[in-house]
Order: structure tokens, then sequence, then C-alpha cells
């Protein structure tokens, strides 16, 4: 890692495990607030990263979202217009919690799967648990 400080824009990578971890320069204090413009200039220097890198999986939450105030929307179509065409798979992580009738879904779906059917209460639980966790 370099100990030069990072542009608004630039992207800082660090190497942990095996894994590339990039960190998305958009503001330059933590009490400041990311915009559109420069998310989508900040995403553009990402793609150029996951080239450089090779990259072909890349988890991240809903950028810009909390305390930025950006919608998910916005962001999102970002994201499919910067990525695409690219091979990349970009995982986006939340911490939205189920409603009753989203867990009723999840749990109707996997015990009434024709390709698996239900299988015993502590395999259809240990499915679910893999896929929403």
């Amino acid at each position: 890692t370099s100990s030069k400080k990072c542009q608004i824009t630039e992207i800082a990578t660090i190497n942990v495990y095996n894994h590339q971890v990039f960190y998305i320069i958009t503001k330059e204090f933590l009490w400041q607030k990311a915009s559109y413009e420069i998310l989508f200039q900040s995403l553009q220097n990402l793609k150029s990263i996951c080239v450089k890198y090779k990259v072909t999986h890349l988890a991240c939450p809903r950028l810009g979202c909390d305390l930025d105030g950006l919608k998910w929307e916005v962001v999102r179509n970002m994201l499919r217009y910067i990525f695409r065409g690219s091979s990349l798979y970009i995982q986006i992580y939340t911490h939205d919690e189920l409603t009753t009738d989203n867990k009723l879904q999840i749990i109707k779906e996997f015990n009434e799967n024709p390709l698996g059917g239900h299988q015993g209460v502590t395999c259809t639980y240990n499915k679910i648990t893999q896929q929403h966790q």
C-alpha cells in the first residue's frame, strides 16, 4: 500500500488475504456528502482498476446510499451503464430487513422447489441461510 494521499475520484487499493480491497474516494472529509457526479467519475476509475487487476467478481454495499443520501436506483443505473459489456460480476450487499411476508415467501419457495422439494427442516434451513445471510 502506498502512503500517498488519494484524491477525490481515485481508488485506493490494498491486498488482504489475496483479495484486492478497493476504497472509492468520493469526498475529502467523512462529514461531507458525495455527489452523483463524483461517484460516477469514481466508478469509471473503479472499472479501470478492475480491468487492470483482472477482477472477475466485485462485492460492495449500496454505494452512496446511507449517510450520503444518494438514491439507489440512480447509483444502480450508473453501475449498469459503466460496467455494461464487461464480464465483471457485481454482488450488492444490503442490510434490508425482511418482512414476515418475505420470510414466508422464501420458505415456501424452498419448500416447494420442484428440483429439490422439501428435504426436511434442517436441510431447508441450511439452504435458506446459505442464500439469505
